[in-house]
């Protein structure tokens, strides 16, 4: 455009800059389309608004914009404090209970997270015992001996009598045969059993423990369920004697039973025939203890935590591993290797076994010791979980554990009792949960088929199995129990893990994966 602005716009612009709106003036009727075009150039600012409302709303829009920011920085450190918070109570473990003068006390001190512990729903105590654990209390009469005995021997290996094996045969029973023999009938059974004894004397009980079967006495000491005015207690004979070398049998499968934490005085010795998976932990044999039965092979086993008032006799055992054991009349015979690991009392000379006798290993002072965990049950029927404290290279303990370097005894409302299932999704759901917890695992007798690997987490744990329980690894190769790299102070004790069979060439890792 080639004409300049009048005198009239010119007062128009100072106006609008002063903020001022001035009159118009009249437009004249000879003005051409550009004087026109000017015009609506000129009055286009004028609509605007004046500098002091657009000051106020430009205030007004700073105030909006900082409030906005705000709230977006509230917000964020909000979120950044829930991913903290919710890391920091995944990460620390849960509290674990410890009963004290009937006070709970996060344990040990300064690992566990206290505030933890009122998410943890409590478990029943005493707990609901399935039908594979029995629990017992002394007799007080004559029947009363009776009919336990009775109800032990369901418990015991089938026999067969003399009688019964030779009338399916033309021959006659020879003489030096024994009137029966415990068989092997059960080796192979999914059946397993934990026999629980309370504190108490038992009298005049003789029984044979099975395959797959436990006994447990549940004092704090061996000598708080003791078996007197007895001949065998309980014991293992050798098995098959009518078949396996007879009439000698055989020691070498009777595998998968145990005896633990009682006091025993029978008037022939404590006889224990086992081979391996069938130790003796935490007990007092007032008499003699045999590892043998006449000319019948054995092959091995483990004697620990024990007291032995008389001799410890291995006949043809052909290796045995005693820990912690205090021989009070020494140890003789044996065939092929025998170990000494923290024993007392008359403990033999090492020997190389090259000239005439058993190799025998003697480590008297071990640089660390832990023991099994166990159960004991309180005056009111409780039950107390106890776990011996680890002993670095410390002598002369109390061999039984009582005062083993110390023990820490938890309650059982922080221990789930766990009960098989078939289905391998409920076991896994089930032991998981507790598992995640912060719980113990205390496994009652039976096969648990587990779809998924069990998964230790939290410091301190114990999975506990009564009865030879049995975890069945995943089908998809996985291991049966899995804990975690870091997790110090965890058990595992007393359980059996069995593979399962993989169909689909998956590659198996192992059963048991530790800190990987």
């Amino acid at each position: 455009m080639e004409d300049d602005l009048d005198s009239s716009d010119d007062v128009q612009l100072s106006s609008l800059i002063d903020g001022k709106r001035a009159p118009r003036q009249p437009d004249k009727d000879t003005e051409d389309n550009n004087d026109v075009d000017r015009r609506i150039i000129i009055q286009r600012p004028l609509e605007l608004e004046t500098s002091s409302s657009l000051d106020v709303k430009l205030q007004k829009r700073r105030r909006r914009r900082r409030f906005n920011r705000f709230v977006k920085l509230f917000v964020s450190l909000a979120a950044v404090l829930l991913i903290i918070a919710s890391l920091y109570w995944r990460v620390l473990p849960v509290s674990r209970e410890k009963d004290t003068s009937g006070t709970m006390d996060c344990y040990p001190p300064g690992t566990m997270d206290c505030s933890k512990k009122d998410a943890m729903e409590d478990e029943p105590n005493p707990p609901t015992l399935p039908d594979s654990i029995k629990i017992f209390y002394p007799p007080q009469t004559q029947q009363e001996i009776e009919a336990l005995n009775a109800e032990l021997r369901k418990f015991s290996d089938p026999i067969i009598t003399k009688e019964e094996f030779f009338s399916k045969t033309t021959l006659p029973p020879p003489p030096n045969y024994p009137d029966f023999t415990y068989t092997s009938d059960l080796h192979f059974t999914s059946k397993r059993t934990a026999l629980l004894f309370a504190p108490g004397v038992y009298e005049g009980l003789d029984f044979e423990v099975s395959y797959y079967t436990s006994v447990f006495g549940l004092g704090a000491v061996p000598s708080d369920v003791s078996f007197t005015n007895c001949d065998k207690g309980p014991h293992v004979d050798a098995i098959n004697k009518y078949t396996t070398r007879p009439p000698n049998g055989s020691g070498l499968d009777t595998f998968w039973r145990s005896v633990e934490n009682i006091a025993t005085n029978p008037r022939y010795g404590m006889r224990w025939a086992a081979s391996q998976a069938a130790p003796l932990r935490r007990i007092h044999v007032q008499s003699d203890l045999l590892l043998f039965d006449g000319d019948a092979w054995a092959s091995g086993g483990v004697l620990a935590n024990a007291i032995v008032d008389g001799k410890v006799n291995f006949g043809g055992q052909q290796q045995y591993l005693l820990r912690n054991v205090e021989l009070k009349q020494g140890a003789i015979n044996g065939a092929w290797s025998l170990v000494f690991v923290g024993c007392t009392g008359e403990t033999p000379s090492e020997n190389n076994g090259l000239k005439a006798g058993p190799s025998i290993s003697v480590d008297s002072f071990p640089k660390l010791r832990i023991e099994k965990p166990f159960i004991t049950m309180r005056e009111n029927g409780e039950f107390e979980l106890r776990v011996p404290s680890v002993v670095f290279g410390q002598s002369n303990n109390d061999v039984l554990g009582s005062q083993f370097g110390g023990e820490e005894v938890r309650n059982f409302t922080g221990v789930k009792l766990g009960v098989p299932s078939t289905d391998a999704a409920d076991n896994y759901l089930t032991l998981q949960k507790a598992l995640d917890e912060g719980k113990d695992l205390v496994l009652s007798p039976g096969e648990y088929p587990l779809a998924a690997s069990l998964e230790v987490k939290h410091p301190n744990q114990l999975i506990l199995g009564l009865g030879y329980a049995t975890l069945k690894a995943p089908l998809n190769g996985l291991p049966c129990i899995r804990v975690h790299p870091n997790i110090p102070g965890v058990r595992i004790a007393g359980i059996m893990l069995e593979a399962s069979v993989l169909t689909d060439h998956i590659p198996s890792l192992s059963l048991l994966q530790w800190g990987i």
